[in-house]
């Protein structure tokens, strides 16, 4: 009777506190309750991650998650579509949301990490299964095990990955190895879902799961070989509640895209970015191209397509340290959530440095505060950013690139796949020297493809080999829908 009685007051006390956090109208506010509360939170997750079923305990994890986020998100997303009245107060702990969600989408597997407070580590996987909502409990680390992972982590974050490639392929990658060992058979095993759903906790954030990878027949086999898409997202709950409220209020006739590149910051690379941007339609009003912070459109409801080329910095425990730069213009993300309407926003491109970086990671919380959730907050259904520095013509390259696979296939993580993938095997060498050929071989040249002939035959000075390493080829993630 006194087990029940105190599963009963934390689930009470759980719904009284997600009731605080609904109608707390500050979001710094809103984030410093839940760092109060946390000891409440923790207690709520490793109580039902001990007592209750698989698919109970994800369900109260992901309810868990985000809080602030999800309320944000709710509050932007109502708040741009229109609407007078802004009440975003949800039900935080909907029992059927995971059950609901798997049976509309068959083919996806959706990953909780999670992080205990007495630092093991274990991963829920959600799947269809014959018709059914099916979780799996994996054990990652506990005991011994979890405190040496966890220290790893502490060392990830002390590292300087923007610049020691040697660093973070000895350290980072022998990790992705040991948790892709746990986590890769079991989706092939499951018959390798199409969409694969990444949800990190606390430092786990730090890690670009979206590479993992185990040894099969001594091969290695990476989670992109196994599903076809790989997104992340801060939690499903959040996923499911940013579907698009329908406008209230009329909207601006739609453009192609916006690009703003920082001429001011970034290198010669860019200047052939910004020839490729302005030139690639036929009708200049169909897009536009911003170079300077003046030039940046207030209005940002026309753009399908949002671009932005510069400079970045993702602090994933504070709004205030995530930050775009642009010329001496410094935003951070706190402005990007609550000015920013990117309500028809299917995809933003970030090619900045570090704009999906998560290090600082604290442990008293998980409350995701990147750029690439501020942007999803702000509309963006899908974000494509960088965990760490990338080199400026190549992030030109793969931002052009996604640009022209978007538009032709209209899906962001396959793209992202085919990209990596290029780089990976050597493949974009040949590939880049084809199209050069063909378009040296073809009529007079349009300024867009000039643009892009120039930034191909700067890439083609390297090797074949020269973006093979992970490092190189895994910097971009997807985070939102698939």
């Amino acid at each position: 009777m006194t087990s029940t009685r105190n599963e009963n007051e934390i689930i009470d006390d759980f719904a009284l506190f997600n009731m605080r956090v609904s109608t707390e109208k500050d979001f710094t506010a809103k984030r410093a309750l839940v760092k109060s509360y946390q000891p409440l939170i923790d207690n709520t997750i490793c109580h039902a991650i001990r007592n209750k079923t698989p698919l109970d305990a994800f369900t109260t994890l992901d309810s868990a998650k985000s809080l602030v986020s999800r309320e944000l998100l709710l509050q932007q997303r109502w708040k741009n579509a229109g609407h007078s009245i802004c009440d975003a107060t949800i039900q935080h702990t909907r029992p059927d949301h995971v059950t609901t969600f798997l049976a509309k989408n068959e083919d996806a597997c959706i990953i909780h990490f999670y992080q205990s407070p007495n630092r093991e580590f274990e991963v829920l996987l959600a799947y269809n299964e014959g018709g059914q909502a099916k979780v799996e409990r994996v054990t990652l680390a506990t005991g011994e095990q979890g405190q040496i992972l966890y220290r790893q982590l502490v060392k990830v974050g002390e590292i300087d990955l923007l610049d020691d490639e040697e660093a973070s392929t000895r350290l980072v990658f022998p990790i992705l190895r040991g948790i892709g060992e746990d986590i890769v058979p079991r989706l092939m095993k499951l018959g390798s879902p199409r969409r694969v759903m990444l949800i990190p906790h606390k430092r786990l954030h730090m890690l670009p799961l979206h590479m993992l990878l185990a040894f099969i027949d001594g091969k290695p086999i990476f989670i992109e070989e196994v599903a076809a898409t790989v997104t992340y997202a801060s939690s499903l709950l959040c996923y499911i509640c940013c579907g698009k409220l329908h406008p209230c209020a009329p909207m601006p006739d739609k453009k192609l895209f916006l690009s703003c590149v920082d001429l001011q910051n970034l290198g010669a690379g860019a200047e052939l970015e910004v020839e490729w941007y302005t030139h690639f339609v036929n009708d200049p009003k169909q897009a536009d191209v911003a170079t300077n912070p003046s030039q940046m459109p207030r209005d940002l409801r026309p753009y399908p397509i949002f671009i932005w080329s510069s400079h970045g910095k993702s602090d994933p425990a504070n709004w205030e340290g995530s930050l775009l730069s642009f010329g001496a213009k410094v935003i951070p993300a706190s402005h990007i959530v609550q000015e920013w309407n990117l309500y028809n926003c299917v995809v933003a491109i970030l090619s900045a440095c570090e704009t999906g970086l998560d290090r600082s990671v604290d442990d008293a919380i998980d409350e995701y505060c990147g750029l690439d959730m501020a942007l999803h907050i702000a509309g963006a259904q899908t974000v494509i950013s960088t965990m760490w520095q990338v080199e400026e013509q190549m992030a030109a390259l793969v931002a052009v690139l996604c640009l022209e696979y978007v538009l032709q296939t209209r899906q962001v993580s396959p793209t992202l796949r085919t990209i990596r993938s290029l780089l990976a095997t050597g493949r974009w060498h040949s590939v880049l020297a084809e199209s050069c050929a063909d378009a040296k071989r073809g009529p007079s040249l349009t300024p867009a493809k000039h643009a892009r002939l120039k930034l191909m035959e700067r890439l083609l000075d390297n090797r074949e080999d020269a973006f093979a390493s992970p490092f190189y080829w895994g910097v971009f993630r997807s985070f939102g829908y698939w």
